[in-house]
């Protein structure tokens, strides 16, 4: 029999594929970094999702010392590990569908050597977005599997068919994942995504092509160096365990610049083709260990165009500015985006983790020494999380980000920090701060409240010149635009894939500028969904 599940999306507008992955990762980042901090596990969030095999070796390690967790520990934990199922088995077994567990799959195998699963996405979708209402059909699927030899794999895509005009990307100041619109017009738009990896991993080695949404950081609302803001790209991702306190990784990834290359598109008989100028994005960072509650992180990001891939950039043992300097022979007409970035965060008393970073776009030591700080441009992020507060499942979350004028910005358009105009980092945006606070609540692991709020001031943005003319501007110069939130949500899985959920939202807007901020979005606003949603398996 036919099944039809209903589904209205949430705060962040993602697609259907990617919001239920990452609320199903979300609570497996929840009782993992819970579990670090009270030192059972050695656990790290800065560059997330991780893969299966990933929470598979975590499901291992918490199954030894299983004596230290509470009882409420041992029923999240026991209760996620019997729905993953993440195992093998000596004898072949498939089901047609599959609903075991706690958890249901259109179609599962498992014998000795690998562990397969395959799902539909299907749903029929409505929003209301400041009294704009949309009905979204999405239709689509999901393979994900792991082999014994290390080796994990997954696909979806989903097709996305919305019976009115997209308005996703008006709404600038809202974070919500980025979509790449095919059809935009008055009666309807359409857009679709399609994610996949293949990697292959051991105790020391991880090394695999993924297009995903990574990201890297640890911001809870975003983060400064990679958030999950922009588009999925394809990218290469290597990851070196080098010692328990010592790990390196590498990521190299192929953007879309959205500029046309006049020097290579042509016309043709019927229409003419637009090549567009290549562009792609580099990090590497080094993450220390020195002791259970500190980890620190330090490294590189590179936005390069028009002469790539250079393998340079994808080798993690080499200075990206050094290799920069090489394209530009000592002039600055030809260089590329670099940046520096470091994070780290500290964890106390089994309950409390503190976390801070800086992105540094341009930093110059010289000038600092002689009290000139307006020319450099940095991003600062700082923030507390408290678990178990009162009781067990409650966490507490403040953060504050201030990103200074121009940073991730470049004089070469094909080199500013964004993948189709979308922000690569936090997606507030240059000349910019926010306040976050967060609290959130699993009952247990099936059910989950959230009331979460936030203030964003968004100053202006002048000539590009400016940010390379002396003295430079002021934080927050120009037309203020200041952004007020607060919401709440609940999130219920009955079963593994079937899940509910309420989302209300307000928001105030005031804005400066007569022109950044249309009339509409202006003033007190709200946002309210409901979702019943069938999803399916991720990786």
């Amino acid at each position: 029999m036919k099944k039809i599940f209903f589904f209205i999306t949430m705060l962040n507008y993602s697609y259907l594929s990617s919001q239920i992955e990452s609320y199903h990762y979300e609570k497996f980042n929840y009782i993992f970094e819970k579990l670090d901090i009270r030192g059972i596990i050695e656990y790290d969030n800065f560059i997330l999702p991780g893969t299966k095999l990933d929470i598979k070796n975590y499901f291992e390690k918490i199954l030894l010392p299983t004596d230290k967790l509470n009882h409420y520990e041992k029923e999240f934990f026991h209760n996620l590990m019997a729905r993953e199922n993440l195992e093998f088995q000596d004898d072949k077994e498939y089901h047609l569908p599959s609903i075991r567990n706690g958890a249901i799959n259109l179609f599962e195998y498992v014998d000795k050597n690998l562990n397969l699963k395959i799902n539909p996405i299907l749903s029929l979708s409505y929003e209301q977005i400041f009294n704009r209402n949309h009905y979204i059909r999405t239709w689509g699927f999901y393979i994900s599997g792991i082999h014994s030899s290390g080796t994990g794999f997954h696909l979806s895509f989903d097709e996305n068919l919305v019976n009115k005009s997209d308005v996703y990307r008006q709404l600038d100041f809202i974070n919500q994942k980025g979509k790449i619109i095919t059809t935009n017009r008055r009666d309807r738009s359409e857009f679709s995504d399609t994610r996949g990896s293949l990697i292959f991993q051991n105790d020391w080695l991880l090394f695999g092509a993924v297009k995903e949404n990574l990201r890297i950081g640890y911001g809870e609302n975003s983060q400064l160096v990679l958030s999950d803001r922009a588009p999925s790209f394809p990218a290469l991702l290597l990851r070196l365990n080098l010692t328990d306190w010592l790990t390196v990784y590498s990521f190299h990834g192929w953007l879309l610049s959205g500029i046309k290359d006049s020097t290579k598109s042509y016309d043709t008989d019927l229409y003419q083709r637009v090549v567009e100028h290549e562009k792609y994005f580099g990090a590497h960072f080094f993450q220390f260990r020195p002791f259970h509650e500190l980890t620190l992180n330090f490294g590189e990001t590179i936005i390069y165009s028009d002469r790539g891939p250079y393998l340079a950039y994808m080798f993690p043992f080499l200075f990206y500015r050094s290799i920069d300097h090489m394209f530009t022979f000592g002039s600055e007409d030809s260089g590329n985006n670099g940046a520096f970035f470091l994070e780290g965060n500290l964890k106390l008393f089994k309950k409390l983790k503190l976390y801070s970073g800086l992105y540094i776009d341009e930093l110059s030591f010289s000038r600092l020494l002689k009290g000139d700080t307006e020319r450099n441009q940095i991003a600062g992020q700082t923030g507390v999380k408290l678990f178990d507060f009162l009781v067990d499942g409650i966490y507490l979350n403040l953060e504050y980000t201030r990103i200074l004028p121009w940073v991730y910005s470049n004089w070469i358009p094909a080199q500013t920090y964004t993948n189709l105009n979308y922000p690569l980092g936090h997606y507030i945006g240059q000349n910019s701060d926010q306040i976050y606070f967060k609290v959130g609540y699993y009952f247990d692991s099936n059910l989950y409240f959230c009331f979460d709020m936030d203030f964003t001031r968004n100053g202006g943005i002048s000539d590009i010149k400016n940010q390379y003319t002396p003295p430079g501007e002021k934080f927050l110069y120009g037309d203020v635009r200041k952004i007020f939130r607060a919401g709440f949500n609940v999130d219920y899985e009955y079963l593994r894939n079937l899940m509910f959920s309420f989302n209300y939202n307000y928001y105030n807007v005031k804005d400066e500028s007569q022109t950044r901020t249309p009339d509409w979005q202006r003033g007190g606003n709200h946002y309210l969904s409901i979702c019943l949603s069938f999803s399916f398996d991720r990786f």
